[in-house]
């Protein structure tokens, strides 16, 4: 055999494959055109995708958004000491509900009790001096010592009692005012009722000055912070009611809007939105758990559909309106279908299982995609 006949026997072979490769390969679910996707009727039918025709009603919107439980930065603390010392004694354990006032942790600092001491002497020397210019001045009167003995008994006064003010609001920066012994045992107590909800240290653990051992939480500074965008923001209005669960809970619960803060940056894909409790009651809930939430806005005049229809991001949600074909051949299969054009209005209505558009924008008599979307939701 030639080496011409043997090349054109194998050229031969590789087509006579590739052509039965290609009669075996399944039809495309979507063929992306310049135009929309193509799916077939063969295919429609075995992914169960249904179309609708838009409804000209009237609905009330509801916002969705999703965010999580925060606290205000004013409602939780980090307790500690301005003196180092040795963890003696930790009288709470976190998810604790406390009194202000009450002891949360104790310590054995030598610098507490040095402090004490210097307070001790300073206000001796204050008693002393004190009684000082008493005399003097008596003295003084009685011309038995000259104006110069009383004025200097007068400035050591002064500087006395400015450094027994300065040791005495030290000791109020821990929150005890003990006069008259010295100890080493220094307590943390809450500035405020609150819950507990961290605890840096361990029983006999050296604490630093100024190290975080406590964390207190103002269950009244509990708050959402949503995320709502573009489209959504124009309907929130602060003192409106939110209603809300947390994920994975079927409890819905309900807040006031306090705050819609703008975006910081064009990176910024969303607007922050400020829940508060208002007076509702939010015990159950505990800082980072995840939300859902839906406010209600004004009713509207749309074309609606079934929210299901929506796709792609959130902040700027599509969907696919639908022109039926006959005759084009796009598969080698079937040669009847629907093609689906991606549309992205400038505004969207949602209202819980139903979402629309505004009648300007689009023909009441246009049909669209609304259950199979994740097959066509192509970029």
């Amino acid at each position: 055999m030639t080496t011409r006949n043997s090349l054109f026997i194998l050229v031969f072979g590789a087509l006579i494959v590739s052509c039965g490769e290609a009669e075996q390969a399944p039809a495309p679910i979507a063929t992306p055109a310049q135009t929309g996707f193509f799916v077939s009727h063969s295919q429609f039918n075995t992914l169960r995708m249904r179309n609708v025709t838009l409804i000209d009603t009237v609905l009330t919107e509801q916002i969705e958004m999703r965010g999580r439980v925060t606290v205000s930065p004013e409602s939780e603390f980090d307790l500690s000491l301005p003196f180092n010392g040795q963890v003696i004694e930790i009288a709470v354990s976190i998810g604790d509900e406390v009194k202000k006032g009450q002891a949360l942790l104790a310590v054995r600092s030598a610098e507490y009790a040095i402090l004490q001491e210097r307070h001790l002497k300073a206000r001796a020397q204050v008693d002393y001096l004190l009684k000082e210019s008493e005399r003097t001045q008596v003295l003084n009167d009685a011309e038995v010592t000259a104006n110069s003995d009383r004025e200097r008994i007068e400035s050591e006064l002064q500087g006395a009692e400015a450094a027994l003010q300065s040791l005495r609001a030290q000791l109020e920066v821990v929150g005890t005012s003990n006069n008259e012994r010295l100890t080493n045992r220094l307590v943390i107590r809450a500035p405020h009722s609150g819950i507990v909800t961290a605890i840096a240290v361990n029983q006999g653990h050296f604490l630093e000055a100024y190290q975080p051992a406590i964390t207190l939480l103002d269950p009244s500074g509990m708050r959402l912070e949503l995320a709502a965008f573009d489209h959504q923001v124009d309907a929130l209005q602060p003192g409106s009611m939110v209603e809300f669960q947390t994920i994975g809970n079927a409890k819905r619960q309900t807040g006031v809007m306090a705050q819609i803060v703008p975006k910081s940056s064009l990176r910024q894909q969303a607007f922050r939105v400020i829940v508060e409790r208002g007076k509702a009651d939010w015990s159950a809930l505990q800082p980072g758990l995840a939300v859902k939430a839906v406010a209600k806005g004004q009713q509207q005049k749309v074309l609606a559909f079934p929210s299901s229809a929506l796709a792609g991001d959130p902040g700027q949600p599509s969907f696919f309106a639908v022109t039926s074909l006959t005759g084009e051949s796009e598969t080698a299969h079937d040669t009847t279908g629907y093609r689906y054009r991606k549309i992205r209005p400038e505004y969207i209505f949602v209202s819980g299982e139903w979402a629309g558009v505004l009648p300007a924008s689009m023909d009441v008599n246009t049909r669209v995609l609304a259950r199979g979307v994740q097959h066509i939701s192509l970029e």
